[in-house]
């Protein structure tokens, strides 16, 4: 079956704990082991997913590089259906553009900088709006890890790297929990209204209540999303293996498909991957 007409997971982690240092799993228990890329296939062989896209595991700065070369040396083996890379990188650093020409690979196809994670102002100066206009230049795509309230401090770098595609991951981290969709919408609005910025359906399982994942509990953000983005800017993500947390990557999958139920086969089909392969250039 070729990639087109499957199921492309595009938001894979791998946790080697062995070779990297993982602080943020300190607070969850369940992750505080390795999740290597047999596992991810061991744990998804009952969901169709033929092959994945990694994403940087938010490693400490002085190891980035090296996760991204392991990563991409372990996505030449045909065996582990890696399809493209997701590395971890400092665009605000003057030295960026010499890093991403020491982790160029054929498999890389992107930067993600994680910013949820940060207080107060984004790091977002000079040099971060020309590096990642850079990444669009080289065919690289840049995906955002953000909060709603840090949406509006995204728009200049957006509108400065018209040729830069820009991934929402995990929808945009919805308040599930707390039921305020509105707030959450209004600012995710922002970023939708720009044409370069897609959402990755991934991660929301994770913001649920404990014993609350279902259909019902993510439909109506599931169904914002659609009606911000569109069924040719959205992509089906796995968050493997964070989805534990509240779920499995199984579960997800199913959960998923029962959202889009109600699309015809064309959307269907570029949900699970041909947006995947167009966003990625896989």
């Amino acid at each position: 079956m070729s990639i087109e007409n499957s199921i492309i997971d595009s938001h894979q982690h791998l946790l080697y704990p062995t070779k990297f240092n993982y602080q943020w799993v300190a607070g969850f228990p369940v992750l505080q082991k390795a999740f290597k890329i047999q596992d991810y296939w061991d744990a998804t062989k009952v969901t169709g997913i033929a092959g994945s896209i990694f994403v940087e595991v938010d490693v400490e700065e002085n190891q980035q590089g090296d996760e991204a070369r392991f990563i991409c040396e372990l996505a030449e083996k045909p065996e582990a259906k890696i399809l493209g890379v997701i590395a971890s990188g400092r665009p605000e650093n003057s030295d960026f553009k010499d890093y991403i020409r020491t982790i160029k690979h054929p498999k890389l196809k992107g930067i993600r900088r994680i910013f949820h994670t940060i207080s107060g102002e984004l790091p977002i100066n000079h040099n971060f709006l020309e590096n990642v206009k850079f990444l669009g230049e080289s065919n690289l795509s840049f995906d955002i890890c953000a909060l709603p309230e840090q949406f509006h401090a995204l728009l200049p770098l957006i509108e400065h790297c018209p040729e830069t595609s820009f991934i929402v991951n995990h929808c945009g981290i919805p308040p599930i929990s707390s039921g305020d969709i509105s707030a959450w919408k209004e600012k995710l609005a922002m970023l939708a209204a720009q044409p370069n910025v897609y959402c990755k359906v991934s991660g929301i399982v994770a913001y649920c209540n404990e014993g609350t994942v279902s259909v019902e509990t993510l439909r109506p953000w599931f169904d914002n999303v659609v009606e911000l983005f569109g069924h040719e800017r959205l992509i089906f993500g796995g968050d493997w293996p964070v989805c534990n947390l509240s779920s499995s990557i199984a579960s997800w999958k199913e959960i998923a498909a029962q959202l889009i139920n109600e699309f015809d086969e064309q959307q269907k089909q570029a949900f699970w991957s041909l947006n995947a392969i167009s966003i990625y250039k896989l």
